[in-house]
């Protein structure tokens, strides 16, 4: 609003215009002043102009008198506000030490120069792990790897994909060979089955390699078993667990760098198992067989091989079959496979092979046959065998310790294979062929015989197996220490095989629970953290937290010996709940240590009441009884919405006409129920070796002028605006006993230089600044200063003492800067003004902001009467908003609420009061810091009773949509009707700079339907609106007015409207 004093003289040109023509015919009767154009036009005009020249000087004394009693009270225009960035010093690579970056080091974005706050160390080493723990939830969650390396992204705290795992692993090469479907007997292990999974990594029955589990016996058959046996898992563990593998080999897998076949086991239920402890673990294999009793070991009923071959042809074992053909040549082959009989590594094998002799052949055969295997490189010769089959009869071939078969593909057949060759000899010959003149038989095909001196028929006697069968011994299950035993809990993977062998061994837990009590995040640096201040920048997206309810962090380091000693620290991050930096210096006994399978040096922040929970987990208590209210109330701002859970209460409930439910009348029973949960914050970056930076830059020892003994003096800085300053004030004249008495007074307000004699040259005293003088006296050191303009004043010798008289006396240190320039995007301060070495780079991880221009003239206007008239205390609800106003030069629309508590409940003694930033978003919404700004401004200028009781928030914004129907004078305008429509509309909902005069929106005022009429009737091309609604939507209830339904909608004080999404439909009608 203007406070632009009421005009003297309200009179227009054309009003003054058409006052002389109107007195002209009673004095010049004889000059037609209707009349465009002419001398007499022209000069009528020039006099309009400049009558009207002078009552705009007229109107505007009272303006210039009251900026010059404003002046006269001493009244300033607000000086430009400097912004802040947090900024990060990147380390070379292969650094070995800390960087000091001292207190205002230059960084700058193109033109902008920011300084640093404070000196700090920047640490050489790098974060490298960030993880956190839910411990009563069994839970491990990591970072994203994004988060480490500085990129963009966002983790909630304590949620996310659980990464926790209780496993127990046990390895064994030879027993664990098991390719068919198994038995497996498991004692003395876990008595709660449900909790936990058996699995075995290799094939599954749909041939994927992968873990799979070990189920319930089934109705199939299986061949092998496998019996693991574990004591001291229970004391009183007798009980036997069966489990079945289904078809498929158990395959050979690396884990934590032992190659093995592995079964596993795996805890869901860690209270369940923690308090288990083992002493050994042993296993052994056998077969699941029709059996009957031989010498204490165990006979097979005798079984047929798979599949046979001769060379590359099937043969039907069931029938009389001739391993090697009717006519056996050298290199033939026979192939027998046995999944079963030949996977008994180190049992005995027996092979009942019948051969009958065809008697056609030669009766002395002599042939040589190799017996082979395929142990997975080649065909290895089985030792011990000399059957030939040149015999009619039964032969019981015996091998004794079979040894392992690997499986290969024969004629493309994959099985457990052996072989026996023709490698010498044969069983007979076709013919015998002599030459002419040679002795040398030829034993080939006879076709035609006339070219060759003789001819002998030739005989052969193939043999023929006409029944195969194989059977095999198997010794009782004997059991045996495995090979590998590993436990994988808390993401690390422990090597207790040595434990598992023997009983003299220290028993070990295969299943650790979580050794924090507390939920708590963990950062990791690769190198150790030493000296200090170490300063690390914690950058959190906006969360409302209800102050009287702020979680309670404890930061602690690893000190070696399995010690966590508390970290001392200054928290700008008020517990994790904002944006801010956290200050420590290291401790010099930070230890290295192994957590979560990395080897770092760990610093650990731990919320020791477990107050934070995920959105998902904060559930509304359960309300009994009657109560007027939800059980959580949504709070002012973005702050979440909590909801009964009886949808009953809920309909009973009172509420206005947009839903919201008024918090009044809640019984002590039912406020003792509300939770006391804050939601996890969201981490944006956690960026090491970040300190604040202000845009400023600072100037030393600048000569500011030489007092002349006068009254009133007054000097102006090099540069402009000035942020703070520092006047010092050249008094070497004062003698040793008044020099004396300054520097015990105020030892760090003097600067005293001497030359090589001890003499002092020159003795500087530190004045101090005054907004006004006339409250001095007049032997105080103090000057005036308009820090807008760069000048300062110094006083008349009754209201502050004069400057002694002196050359170049007067100096000043001072900081110039301030402005909206400074308010830059993350990632643009990037150039470091002066080399630090070993200092590759620099970055502003989050926006700059805070930024804020001179005051302008109108608004010093509006704001100083009522400074003037508050005096610098909040004492009125006008108070309370002007004060506000002067915190930041970027709130434009302030909201003060008397007795409204920060759960926007009724209550006295508290003040709430709403804030708006300046924003061209469509929901401009204060930040954190600027609400932390305002709350800090208004606390330390009002009474100390409420100071506790101010909450700073911004509004609560109702979205208003607009539906409506257009008709356009043409067809072509179509397109840009609609357009401009969405344009206007849009415009005219901004919450500052809507409305019929663009000043915005009144706190809890509402749009009329019939506001909307004139703004889409007056777009070109617009023929008539012919219909329009408007839906106001809040806290999830929508409400719809239309022209036959008008309804008046009354908001709360603390809301303000905001343009939604609309719907403009165009037509055309032909006439």
């Amino acid at each position: 609003m203007s406070v632009l004093a009421p005009k003297i003289d309200k009179r227009t040109s054309e009003e003054i215009l058409e006052e002389i023509k109107a007195l002209v015919p009673f004095y010049t009767p004889e000059w037609n002043v209707n009349e465009d154009k002419g001398v007499g036009i022209g000069f009528l005009t020039i006099f309009v102009n400049s009558l009207k020249a002078v009552i705009d000087r007229l109107n505007s004394i009272p303006d210039k008198n009251f900026i010059a009693f404003l002046n006269m009270l001493g009244a300033k225009l607000l000086p430009a506000q400097s912004s802040k960035a947090p900024v990060t010093f990147f380390l070379s690579e292969g650094i070995t030490e800390n960087v000091l970056i001292p207190r205002m080091t230059k960084v700058s974005a193109g033109d902008v120069v920011f300084e640093t706050e404070k000196s700090i160390m920047a640490a050489h080493g790098k974060l490298q792990g960030i993880y956190s723990v839910v411990p009563r939830n069994d839970e491990i969650f990591e970072a994203p790897l994004e988060l480490i390396k500085g990129s963009p992204t966002t983790f909630e705290l304590f949620t996310g994909k659980n990464l926790q795992k209780h496993i127990l692993y046990l390895g064994h090469t030879e027993l664990f060979n098991i390719t068919k479907p198994a038995q497996i007997t498991l004692t003395g292990f876990l008595k709660l089955p449900n909790s936990t999974t058996w699995e075995y990594y290799g094939e599954g029955a749909n041939k994927k390699v992968d873990w799979h589990s070990l189920t319930l016996p089934t109705k199939e058959t299986t061949e092998k078993a496998l019996k693991i046996e574990a004591h001291a898992l229970y004391k009183d563990a007798t009980n036997n667990i069966i489990l079945q593998k289904a078809q498929g080999e158990i395959k050979e897998y690396e884990i934590n760098g032992i190659k093995s076949r592995w079964i596993r086991c795996t805890t869901k239920n860690i209270a369940e198992t923690k308090d288990i402890t083992v002493d050994t673990i042993q296993a052994g294999a056998g077969c699941i067989i029709q059996t009957v009793a031989v010498d204490g070991a165990v006979l097979s009923i005798p079984i047929p091989p798979d599949m046979a071959f001769y060379n590359d042809v099937p043969l039907d074992i069931a029938h009389p079959i001739y391993p090697f053909g009717l006519i056996p040549r050298l290199y033939d082959t026979f192939y027998i496979a046995g999944q079963k009989a030949f996977s008994e590594k180190g049992e005995t094998i027996t092979l009942h092979i019948t051969i009958t002799m065809d008697e056609r052949g030669d009766p002395t055969p002599n042939p040589l046959l190799s017996w082979e295997y395929w142990d997975g490189n080649g065909w290895s010769a089985f030792t011990g065998i000399s059957e030939n089959f040149t015999g009619t009869g039964t032969i019981n071939l015996a091998i004794n310790n079979f040894p392992e078969l690997k499986p290969t593909k024969v004629n493309g057949q994959e099985n457990l294979w052996i072989r026996v060759r023709l490698i010498g000899g044969h069983y007979g010959q076709e013919s015998i062929i002599v030459y002419a003149g040679t002795t040398s038989p030829s034993y080939t095909a006879v076709t035609t015989p006339t070219s060759y001196t003789t001819v002998k028929a030739g005989k052969i006697t193939p043999p023929q197996i006409t029944k195969l069968t194989i059977d095999y011994t198997v010794s009782p299950i004997t059991l045996q220490p495995l090979h590998h035993c590993l436990i994988y809990n808390n993401l690390e993977f422990e090597d207790v095989t040595k434990e598992s062998k023997s009983k003299d061994n220290k028993s070990f837990n295969p299943f650790k629970a979580l050794e924090d009590k507390h939920q708590t995040m963990y950062l990791g640096f690769d190198k150790k953290i030493e000296e200090g201040p170490i300063s690390i920048y914690v950058s959190l997206e906006e969360q409302f937290y209800n102050p009287d309810n702020i979680p309670d962090i404890a930061w602690k380091y690893y000190a070696g010996d399995g010690k966590w000693l508390r970290l001392e620290i200054l928290d700008g991050t008020m517990n994790l709940t904002k944006a801010g930096i956290v200050e420590f210096i290291a401790p010099s006994n930070l230890a290295k240590c192994k957590k979560f399978n990395n080897d770092l040096y760990w610093i650990c922040v731990v919320d020791v009441e477990d107050k934070f929970k995920p959105s998902t987990k904060c559930l509304p208590p359960k309300i009994k009884g009657n109560a007027s209210v939800i059980g959580w109330t949504k709070v002012l701002g973005e702050s979440p919405e909590y909801l009964s859970e009886s949808l009953n209460l809920l309909r009973n409930l009172p509420q206005t006409s947009l839903g919201f439910r008024l918090p009044i009348n809640i019984s002590q029973s039912v406020t003792k129920g509300l939770p006391t949960e804050c939601l996890p914050p969201k981490i944006k970056g956690i960026y090491p070796n970040t300190t604040w930076a202000i845009q400023q830059e600072t100037i030393k020892d600048e000569l500011l002028g030489s007092s002349d003994g006068n009254s009133n003096q007054g000097f102006v800085f090099s540069k402009t605006p000035v942020v703070s300053e520092e006047v010092w004030v050249n008094e070497i004249a004062l003698s040793e006993e008044e020099r004396r008495a300054i520097i015990e007074k105020s030892p760090a307000a003097v600067k005293e230089i001497k030359n090589a004699d001890g003499n002092t040259t020159e003795f500087w005293v530190k004045w101090q600044p005054m907004d006004d003088l006339l409250e001095t006296k007049a032997k105080d050191r103090v000057y005036q200063s308009d820090r807008a303009f760069g000048k300062i004043g110094f006083g008349d010798g009754t209201h502050g003492t004069i400057p002694p008289i002196g050359r170049d006396n007067i100096k000043a240190d001072y900081t110039t800067g301030g402005g909206k320039k400074g308010n830059v995007d993350a990632d643009k301060i990037t150039e470091l003004k002066a080399s630090i070495p070993f200092v590759d780079k620099v970055s502003n991880p989050d926006n700059a902001a805070g930024g804020s221009e001179i005051e302008i003239l109108e608004m010093a206007l509006e704001r100083m009467p009522q400074s003037i008239k508050n005096r610098g205390q909040a004492v009125t609800l006008e108070d309370f908003e002007w004060i506000a106003r002067e915190s930041a030069r970027d709130i434009v629309r302030v909201k003060c609420i008397p007795n409204f508590n920060n759960k926007r409940k009724p209550q006295p003694g508290w003040v709430t009061v709403i804030i708006v930033p300046e924003s061209k978003e469509i929901k401009p919404i204060p930040s954190l810091q600027l609400k932390d700004k305002v709350k800090d401004y208004i606390k330390g200028r009002c009474s100390n009773i409420i100071s506790e009781h101010i909450y700073v928030d911004g509004p609560v914004y109702v979205d208003v949509m607009i539906e409506t129907t257009i008709y356009v004078k043409c067809i072509d305008s179509a397109p840009s009707v609609k357009n401009e429509g969405y344009t206007q509309i849009k415009a005219f909902l901004h919450p500052l700079t809507g409305g019929y005069e663009g000043r915005g929106w009144e706190f809890g005022r509402m749009p009329f339907l019939s506001d909307f009429f004139p703004i889409l009737e007056v777009i070109e091309g617009v023929d008539y609106v012919e219909s329009l609604s408007m839906k106001v939507k809040s806290d999830g209830k929508e409400e719809t007015i239309t022209e036959d339904r008008p309804t008046e909608i009354k908001l709360p004080l603390y809301t303000l409207i905001f343009s939604g999404e609309h719907k403009i439909t165009v037509k055309w009608r032909s006439r």
